[in-house]
């Protein structure tokens, strides 16, 4: 296991915390009130050191490396699976069939039954188990009847997702030689009017965008994004991407991201935070925080930058190697090849 001694994990901040503000540095001597002044100071040194404010001699905010992590998202058309155990009365299907994998971005698609047409609306979708959960009981279904999970070429994105970096990337097995750049909402939208290309193809999306959903009033749950693509996929696709992460809240003993490298400048932010609050002073850490960021974010700057972003070819007197130019696909051993 990699070495972590000189990371701070949740508990050490909050000791150091607790002992600058007078506390004591152990737990078990705090007062309910005095636990939720060092965890406010905490969860805002966080947010503080996640999302700095610019360093000296820069006109804008630094975005860490370690911020922006590849992940996957799965992009699918209508599925069709087989209920099993007895989802009368219930809110609640264990899913079976020819497709092996459910996926979090169901969340909020639409369940209709073959046998008795009722649709339902999914609530959350638990991928391991292969469960889904409606947001309704359902009524007179039978196990082994089919049902159908109907697509929209719109996909829920996580909680923890702050945005796209860059392009969108097919998976080697989607046999897709192209990438898809993240466009308007209105673009995907005039697409979607005009039905272009809905015939061929319909395999692979072309075009993608992020749409933040709007939240109703009173809305219990934070602000999420949808992943709009066009056209609608007729298989399931899985596309390689970096997002910007929202990070969650420190509990227990997990590690803040940024890992020891980190560790001193994210322990000042939290210690400033601690003066500006309880001591309305900007004191010695929160000076120290400001010129531990401009050190943090020059090392960040120096290890994670590529040596290289490729060859810079003129191609101007000839066509490139790819193209953006889509064409229908090919197909060869009952394989689909689809690119320039």
């Amino acid at each position: 296991m990699p070495n972590d001694t000189l990371a701070f994990k949740y508990s050490t901040l909050r000791s150091r915390v607790g002992y600058h503000l007078g506390y004591t540095r152990t737990a078990a001597n705090w007062t309910d009130d005095e636990k939720a002044d060092i965890d406010d100071c905490i969860q805002s040194g966080l947010a503080q050191f996640y999302h700095p404010p610019p360093v000296q001699g820069e006109r804008v905010s630094y975005e860490w490396s370690f911020i922006k992590p590849t992940t996957t998202t799965s992009v699918w058309g209508a599925l069709e699976y087989t209920a099993s155990g007895d989802p009368d009365g219930g809110q609640v299907i264990t899913a079976t069939g020819t497709d092996p994998l459910l996926y979090d971005t169901m969340a909020g698609k639409t369940i209709t039954f073959a046998t008795s047409a009722n649709t339902y609306t999914i609530d959350t979708v638990d991928t391991a188990n292969r469960l889904f959960y409606t947001t309704t009981a359902m009524s007179g279904e039978t196990s082994g009847d089919t049902f159908t999970v109907a697509s929209d070429g719109d996909y829920l994105l996580p909680a923890n997702h702050g945005g796209f970096v860059g392009d969108l990337h097919f998976d080697q097995g989607d046999n897709a030689a192209y990438s898809i750049t993240l466009t308007t909402v209105n673009r995907i939208l005039a697409q979607r009017q005009q039905n272009i290309g809905q015939a061929t193809p319909t395999s692979r999306p072309l075009m993608a965008a992020e749409r933040p959903n709007s939240q109703a009033d009173g809305d219990q749950t934070a602000q999420r994004s949808t992943l709009m693509v066009w056209p609608e996929p007729s298989g399931v696709y899985t596309m390689h991407h970096q997002i910007h992460i929202l990070p969650v809240p420190l509990e227990d003993d997990s590690f803040p991201l940024g890992s020891q490298v980190h560790a001193e400048c994210l322990l000042a932010s939290c210690l400033g935070i601690a003066e500006q609050r309880m001591e309305d002073t900007v004191g010695l850490h929160s000076q120290a925080f400001m010129r531990l960021l401009k050190a943090a974010v020059d090392q960040d700057r120096r290890t994670r930058m590529p040596q290289t972003l490729g060859f810079n070819q003129d191609r101007s007197d000839g066509a490139g190697s790819l193209s953006r130019r889509f064409h229908e696909p090919a197909t060869y051993n009952s394989t689909e090849y689809f690119g320039p």
